[in-house]
């Protein structure tokens, strides 16, 4: 960009080596930053309270101007694949600060544009979705394999990559064999942390035991010597759980790869111990929600999450916002579980299928549209209105300049100068699209129409079923939004 004179470079943010389906990246929050946005983390709504599964809401800063107007993706997978883009590139264009996707020559700042963003958006996340898929099948081969999955973090033992086993680290061993001791005579874990830091007892990193490591210690049957396979749920890719969560089912067998550190009585004295607590690491027996769609539930006029209510046995939820502030707040309407089962059995029944192949004859529609234009622009001599362009680009940005400076002698209000700006720069960047399509060559056209016919290729690969499960529908579901215009029989 700093080779463009029409761009002024003002800085390169790069988060090296993260995915983009993870919003923890440190550059991309000091470029909303930079664009004027505030940032702020919020805790989602889980089964398990022990996540902290962290998520944006940026809302553009009343006290700070952004630092630019205009950010340059090469890809719109890298800039980010989740559900939370949509929002942030909205609230980017709102802030006057535009995203331009050099791979699809498209832009924010063009309303005609955002639709096809968000279509690629939309396949970016399900080849994200593929992918994950793909990875868990693997895993899963390699556990029926017999396979040792173990952590390099897992204290007692060293894995032995080329033997497929772990063996003891004495020292280590030790340890491990005192906590057990200590929490089956009812220490309990603050006490047996105690015990280990008073005696400076410490991690391999030189740091005190925690909580969450002595409950995974006591809770590990590697310990006894059994290979745990597929214990540890991490999660779906753009709904990853915060560190593993513990399978309601999962394989433990025996195996001559594991030395054992405890014998198995003490081991599972210790485990009943732990698992009787009432802050057991899945709180079983605790109520957590009203059903699957719990957090799920937004509304569509104020953009609050709906919560769950009871009434005379019957579940309905409610805007949260409407609940702690009134219906001069929010006044839309509230929605019974039942409604919802209904359409989402609907989804399941056939209703999903011919959505998604709505949108992609839309799609191919707008493909087709394109594909023709650059075809129709093939060997096509553009010079004569390249130049008329050009001098019109020219009189527009000396307008620019008038404006300014009938602004600054105070001889036009900031009100009028900011109306008349805004019309007269998006000319200058209308003008400016328009000469580089017309300035193309054919090699470049014929990139163009490559691209789009790839997707339209992939597009026509996605399998469809006749019906779904439904929680099948509810991994594709992004929210359920309450909205009295879009809602039919109150329900989306």
């Amino acid at each position: 960009m700093s080779k463009n004179p029409d761009y002024n470079l003002i800085n390169i943010y790069a988060d090296r080596g993260l995915s983009g389906t993870k919003l923890n990246r440190p550059e991309f929050d000091k470029m909303l930053f930079d664009a004027g946005l505030d940032v702020i983390e919020v805790k989602n709504n889980d089964k398990d309270n022990r996540k902290e599964k962290i998520k944006y809401i940026t809302i553009p800063s009343t006290s700070r101007k952004p630092n630019f107007n205009k950010i340059f993706v090469t890809n719109t997978s890298r800039f980010a694949r989740n559900i939370l883009v949509e929002e942030i590139l909205r609230d980017l264009r709102q802030n006057k600060v535009y995203v331009h996707f050099l791979d699809l020559s498209k832009s924010t700042e063009n309303e005609d544009d955002i639709t096809f963003i968000q279509i690629f958006q939309t396949f970016d996340e399900r080849e994200s979705r593929d992918k994950s898929k793909k990875v868990s099948f693997g895993i899963k081969q390699s556990i029926d394999r017999g396979k040792i999955h173990s952590s390099s973090k897992l204290y007692g033992y060293v894995y032995n990559k080329e033997e497929n086993k772990l063996e003891i680290i004495d020292s280590e061993a030790e340890v491990i064999k005192k906590i057990f001791q200590l929490y089956s005579d009812n220490y309990g874990i603050r006490r047996v942390i105690q015990y280990l830091s008073e005696n400076k007892i410490l991690t391999r990193l030189n740091k005190n035991f925690s909580n969450s490591s002595i409950r995974r210690i006591l809770d590990n049957e590697k310990y006894i010597g059994f290979n745990n396979r597929g214990k540890h749920d991490t999660g779906k890719v753009f709904e990853k759980n915060s560190y593993p969560k513990i399978r309601d089912n999962y394989i433990v067998c025996n195996t001559d790869k594991i030395p054992a550190i405890i014998d198995e009585e003490l081991f599972y004295k210790c485990r009943d111990i732990l698992h009787s607590k009432i802050n057991h690491v899945n709180q079983k027996g605790l109520y957590k929600g009203f059903s699957a769609f719990a957090g799920l539930i937004k509304c569509g006029n104020c953009e609050s999450v709906y919560h769950g209510n009871r009434d005379r046995g019957k579940i309905f939820y409610n805007c949260s916002n409407k609940k702690r502030n009134g219906i001069s707040a929010c006044d839309n309407f509230n929605i019974y579980l039942e409604e919802i089962e209904n359409k989402i059995n609907n989804y399941c029944n056939g209703e999903y299928k011919k959505t998604i192949e709505e949108s992609i004859n839309s799609f191919n529609k707008v493909c087709d549209i394109f594909i023709e234009n650059q075809k129709n622009k093939i060997d096509k001599n553009n010079e004569a209105e390249v130049k008329n362009k050009l001098k019109i680009l020219e009189n527009v940005k000396q307008s620019e300049e008038k404006i300014l400076d009938l602004y600054i002698n105070n001889k036009i209000s900031k009100e009028l100068y900011e109306i008349k700006y805004d019309t007269i720069k998006k000319q200058i960047d209308s003008l400016k699209y328009e000469i580089k399509e017309l300035s193309k060559t054919n090699e470049e056209i014929y990139k163009d129409i490559d691209i789009y016919n790839r997707h339209k290729e992939i597009v026509k690969n996605i399998a469809l079923k006749d019906s779904y499960t439904k929680e099948e529908i509810l991994e594709q579901t992004q929210s359920i939004i309450v909205d009295k215009k879009i809602f039919d029989n109150k329900t989306k």
